[in-house]
């Protein structure tokens, strides 16, 4: 997903002729960026869950609740923008690890951008305010391993959110991936059916052979 090799719609379009609408949605062309903000119900309240785990990620490894509530802040500013520049919610502090965290949180948001922040491409100044908070209540910091939980930890969000699209197509059981297949296939060969109907000359002939005297019903039947 970092490099833009997921297989979303978009790339299904160009080399399959299908659509290239969200599965979910079938509001906008589907790609990487709109998987994390899809507007869909049940994208919504996994989405929702998954910001919640994350914060209890975050916190499992020790993160200032500051920083928790910055990140918390940066992703319901992303998924739900206002008129308002976003802001961080230590915007206008002059204590010290608060002015660093609002820098994070600016160059995050405006330079680096939220999403690149899913990816695990953050500020380098997000490590700074953490230790700076660290400092102010004399705690130690390793920060390049803290760094690499933070990123750990927007990866498995971003994952977890690309698993529930996947699960949505394809089916979360093997039972579910083969009734989804044979849907699938039901649904083609309903549309040669109506293809052939409609003018019999735009099917191949060893296509048509079933569809001479045979009912879509009894097609239906007779394969599935």
């Amino acid at each position: 997903m970092i490099h833009q090799l997921a297989n979303t719609n978009k790339q299904n379009a160009l080399y399959y002729h299908t659509s290239q609408l969200c599965p979910l949605c079938s509001l906008d062309e589907e790609i990487i960026h709109h998987v994390l903000t899809c507007p869909a119900q049940t994208a919504t309240s996994t989405r929702e869950e998954q910001i919640q785990q994350l914060c209890n990620n975050l916190l499992a490894i020790h993160t200032p609740e500051k920083v928790i509530q910055a990140v918390l802040h940066g992703f319901t500013q992303w998924i739900h923008p206002t008129r308002n520049p976003p802001q961080a919610p230590t915007a206008g502090s002059l204590l010290g690890p608060d002015i660093l965290l609002t820098t994070a949180y600016y160059e995050q948001f405006h330079n680096l951008g939220w999403y690149q922040c899913c990816l695990g491409r953050i500020s380098t100044k997000w490590q700074q305010a953490v230790a700076a908070y660290y400092k102010k209540e004399r705690k130690t910091l390793d920060a390049t391993y803290r760094s690499s939980l933070f990123i750990a930890a927007l990866w498995n969000y971003t994952k977890a959110l690309w698993n529930h699209r996947n699960k949505i197509i394809h089916g979360a059981t093997k039972e579910e991936s083969a009734q989804l297949l044979l849907d699938n296939l039901k649904e083609a060969v309903s549309q040669h059916f109506h293809t052939f109907s409609a003018n019999p000359r735009l099917c191949a002939t060893t296509a048509c052979i079933p569809f001479y005297l045979q009912t879509l019903t009894a097609i239906i039947k007779l394969f599935f």
